[in-house]
């Protein structure tokens, strides 16, 4: 075994720097200038490079291959040539297992005992290369998704007004990038003078602590003196102890074509709401004015059947009846269309309805029709809901009427009215019945005016009661839906509003 440098000079062990040398968490090396022979290594350098001291020590760093490659030795030899000493120098070296690691040296030329030597420090700096290769690649990722997104990214420091802009924030107003000041001040300059209140209201309550994050809808000026319209969404940062933000951070996305198209949505929808304003007022002024014209034909026919049964002929008979049956019929049809169009017209405000009233007033209006039938009846108990009392009657008399029409003709009706309480401040109730059944492909059908699955039936109906139903049910601010299969009943769902605390 070759003598150490350190065993060779005794007087070695006794300075600091031998002290430093064996506690140090570094690798130390000593090495022959000319020849890169190793002379000492400290017990670091056996720990992390995995080789042991006998085999390092008098052999050079090429025959052991500490190097990635040749080159970066040269390297670090080149560097010292105009200096005696090298700090913070970066290299690949090989441990004994292959792995390569990333290592920062500072090195000091010395001569020991005659020598020249290389008193070489180094430092694994792998972990420290990966996070920072990882940081790069994340803040990569970010710049390209926003560069994707087109979002506009802005980070303002509040205490000193500073403010950083990304470059797709000026390209959306069309400015170049760092033209603008980069202060806070800026995007206040830029504000629509409307939307500035709402704007920094927002902004304050984030910075006061009254909320996290905020989102805004609000108008900048463009360089070419137009606006557009940005959605804002920022968070706050760095909070002091009284909770007051010392940064805030967000993204503007430009919504000027979507705000273009909800503007021309919101002219087609209220071109439609005029549409159907007219259409609606037609048909109730229609409806209203056929009815006196359609008495008289009924009365007129009635005493035609009254007068002249039996004196004329049987096809005369017939036809009479015809009349009167169809002019009753399209008489039924007439009041139904008018509190079609009565439940839309009429804008009465919503009021607490005790909902147990509206079903037993319903239930009396049935009552011949039920009598008829022999149904069972069940109702639960019932809430209060935000309604007319009008129409919440309507809504239970069509819904218990259908069920009288379409009962089975093989068992006895029986029908339940129940409700339960649903998530939002709403009641959900259940109409059921153990009638003939709808086939699912004709639940959404069943809701629009005029429709009759079976037009042919003996059922007495115009195809208005479920249309109405939905039109009741929409206005009370709920939905309405069915679960039926032919043969096993059917089921009419709606929500509406609890009514027990008053008007919202």
């Amino acid at each position: 075994m070759q003598e150490t440098a350190t065993e060779r000079h005794p007087d070695l062990a006794e300075t600091k720097f031998a002290r430093v040398f064996a506690v140090c968490p570094d690798i130390i090396t000593i090495t022959a200038l000319a020849t890169g022979r190793y002379l000492d290594v400290n017990d670091a350098f056996t720990r992390v490079m995995g080789y042991g001291r006998d085999e390092v020590i008098g052999r050079t760093s090429s025959d052991i291959g500490i190097w990635e490659t040749p080159q970066e030795r040269q390297r670090l030899l080149e560097a010292l040539s105009t200096s005696t000493r090298l700090e913070n120098f970066a290299v690949r070296i090989r441990r004994k297992d292959g792995e390569v690691v990333d290592a920062l040296l500072s090195a000091e030329r010395t001569v020991l005992d005659g020598e020249d030597c290389l008193i070489i420090v180094g430092r694994d700096i792998s972990d420290r290369i990966q996070v920072e290769k990882a940081l790069s690649d994340s803040e990569t990722r970010f710049r390209l998704a926003m560069e994707a997104s087109n979002d506009g990214l802005w980070d303002w420091d509040i205490q000193t007004d500073q403010a950083y802009f990304s470059p797709a924030y000026f390209r959306m107003l069309g400015y170049e990038p760092g033209e603008l000041p980069a202060a806070g001040r800026t995007w206040r300059d830029l504000l629509h003078p409307e939307d500035r209140q709402g704007a920094e209201a927002a902004a304050c309550d984030c910075i006061e602590g009254r909320s996290e994050s905020f989102s805004a809808e609000f108008r900048l000026r463009a360089r070419n003196g137009g606006w557009r319209w940005v959605l804002c969404r920022g968070r706050a940062f760095g909070r002091d102890p009284d909770g007051r933000a010392s940064r805030l951070i967000g993204t503007h996305l430009d919504i000027t074509e979507h705000k273009k198209f909800e503007d021309i949505l919101s002219e087609k929808n209220r071109a439609l709401e005029r549409s159907n304003a007219d259409l609606e007022q037609f048909a109730y002024v229609a409806s209203h004015d056929l009815q006196t014209p359609l008495r008289n034909i009924v009365r007129y026919a009635q005493l035609l059947e009254l007068r002249y049964r039996s004196r004329i002929d049987a096809d005369a008979d017939d036809f009479i009846g015809f009349i009167v049956d169809s002019g009753k019929h399209m008489a039924r049809l007439i009041n139904d269309l008018l509190e079609f169009s009565r439940a839309s017209r009429q804008a009465a405000p919503l009021a607490p309805i005790p909902v147990g009233e509206a079903v037993a007033q319903a239930l009396k209006n049935l009552e011949l029709d039920l009598s008829k039938a022999g149904g069972e009846v069940e109702i639960g108990d019932m809430p209060v809901v935000m309604a007319d009392q009008v129409h919440l009657v309507s809504l239970f008399q069509n819904l218990l009427g259908n069920a009288v029409k379409y009962r089975a003709p093989d068992r006895g009706l029986r029908l339940s009215v129940t409700a339960e309480r649903a998530p939002g401040g709403f009641w959900r109730f259940a109409v059921a019945d153990n009638g003939i059944g709808i086939d699912p492909e004709y639940h959404e059908k069943i809701f629009e005016i005029f429709q009759r699955l079976n037009p042919a039936s003996d059922a007495d109906g115009t195809g208005v009661g479920l249309a109405l139903c939905r039109r009741i049910v929409h206005r009370f601010g709920g939905t309405i839906w069915l679960q039926s299969e032919p043969g096993r009943g059917t089921t009419f769902f709606f929500t509406l509003r609890d009514g027990a605390a008053g008007p919202s």
